[in-house]
């Protein structure tokens, strides 16, 4: 059922009593929402309808946090399960808990399964910036289809393809084009995460967590150490495992770091992860070759599968090293950047494309323009546009009077040209990381080691 389906009489009484076949009891009738005034600063919002009184909260380690949001419609029915695709459809074989689930890609891709629900436009009440989720139609909401959404950053399924597992590296450097063709080779419905599956999450946080400053719930991985142009050198190598570094203290057991002779380099290795750091020695849990005295060791993205263990939404350690998962959706913000397909912006001006087969990565006649200009300063974000034509695409507009903790409270980066659009902030993005950090700064056919992307699958 296409996105725009739900002004049909006939096609909402369908939606509307999907819901109702759900294994779980679904209150129908009710809308969720947050709003704040335009006029106000402030990344707070004031829960609205059936969230009043609400409370949700995130899990640090395995514990389970206390979260009203936890048993309602949508939420309570994004599951993390495997997935296959038959005859071009989506086939679930299993969710998380059952027997025969697996995260590490053997009984399928890994994705989070988001119900259909209806979503406020946020500029739909005069005056306010509003965001809403419902289980029925309501005027001038819209539909969101159910979707899958990968669980984990893309990584590499051999030369040509893509998957979502844990246990492995997230793939990197890839175009937006190369993701693109990677999605397209995995299977018929595989694809590069697009505007309306980000502005799904996004509204189902935002009215969750009633806040636009998404690090202040969960920071995520976002204060490591800065890969660029940083002195960390060996020091003394004992194996090809082990040796000594007088920046360890900077690393984290468990990320991951690459190992080169020059500074940012990967002449020795691309991409490793630490077993153990004592005082001064790291340990490699696999072997590097020609390890030596002098060679630069730099930070890279986490291996997919930190937060497994966190039931629903948090971090093993809120340390601002540590990947952040959103119902299932690790690294969602922070540790690496991710490509957002659909959408191009050439010299400011954005397009957007619906259709994921006409997908490009120049602006076609498949593109449509939006009725505003991308913001031409570099800074955090005080302002979005919006086009009531494509609602789930707003592009910053302004940074006038943003801060860290001002309206969005995340950074945009932005240049002239055809450039792609990527979001989320990486390891030591800081607090410029978050949920809404949108840039537009590389061209569609840039790659770079802190850039990755996100898969989504859906037939509707």
């Amino acid at each position: 059922m296409e996105a725009q389906d739900w002004m049909n009489p006939n096609s909402r009484q369908e939606i509307n009593n999907s819901f109702l076949t759900l294994d779980r009891a679904v209150v129908e009738g009710r809308k969720f929402g947050a709003q704040r005034l335009l006029t106000s600063s402030s990344p707070a919002l004031t829960r609205l309808w059936d969230a009043v009184g609400k409370t949700a909260a995130v899990s640090t380690g395995a514990g389970q946090a206390d979260n009203d949001f936890d048993d309602i419609y949508p939420w309570s029915e994004m599951r993390v399960c495997n997935i296959e695709i038959v005859d071009n459809e989506i086939v679930v074989k299993s969710y998380k808990g059952d027997l025969d689930f697996e995260a590490d890609g053997s009984n399928g891709q890994v994705a989070v399964e988001i119900p259909a629900f209806y979503w406020c436009p946020a500029n739909l009440y005069a005056g306010y910036e509003t965001y809403g989720v419902s289980d029925h139609a309501i005027a001038g909401w819209v539909y969101s289809p159910k979707r899958y959404i990968s669980a984990y950053l893309a990584n590499a399924d051999g030369a040509t393809k893509v998957g979502s597992w844990s246990g492995v590296s997230p793939l990197f450097p890839v175009s937006l084009s190369g993701f693109r063709q990677k999605a397209q080779a995995t299977d018929s419905v595989c694809q590069v995460m697009d505007m309306d599956d980000w502005n799904a999450v996004a509204s189902l946080f935002c009215v969750e967590f009633a806040t636009l400053n998404s690090q202040s719930i969960m920071y995520g991985c976002a204060g490591m150490n800065n890969a660029y142009n940083q002195e960390h050198t060996i020091s003394s190598v004992t194996s090809d495992t082990v040796f000594d570094c007088d920046d360890a203290d900077k690393y984290t057991v468990g990320q991951a770091i690459a190992i080169g002779t020059s500074k940012n380099g990967a002449q020795r290795t691309a991409w490793v992860e630490i077993a153990d750091i004592t005082g001064t020695t790291i340990t490699l849990k696999t072997a590097v070759s020609n390890l030596a005295v002098g060679d630069y060791i730099s930070t890279r993205a986490w291996v997919n599968g930190n937060a497994d263990e966190v039931p629903v939404s948090g971090q093993i350690l809120a340390d601002n090293k540590h990947p952040m998962k959103y119902r299932g959706l690790e690294n969602f913000w922070g540790c690496m950047f991710q490509w957002i397909d659909g959408v191009l912006i050439d010299d400011h001006k954005p397009y957007v494309c619906d259709d994921k087969t006409k997908f490009a990565s120049t602006v076609t006649s498949d593109y449509e323009q939006l009725s505003y200009l991308c913001g031409d300063t570099n800074g955090y974000m005080s302002a979005y546009g919006f086009d009531h034509n494509k609602p789930q695409v707003r592009f910053p507009t302004s940074v006038a009077d943003g801060s860290s903790s001002k309206y969005w409270c995340d950074y945009y980066y932005q240049n002239t040209g055809l450039r792609g659009c990527y979001f989320g902030g990486y390891w030591n993005y800081t607090a410029d990381a978050g949920l809404f950090s949108f840039h537009v700064h590389y061209a569609p056919t840039s790659t770079y080691f802190n850039l990755g992307s996100r898969l989504s699958w859906k037939t509707t």
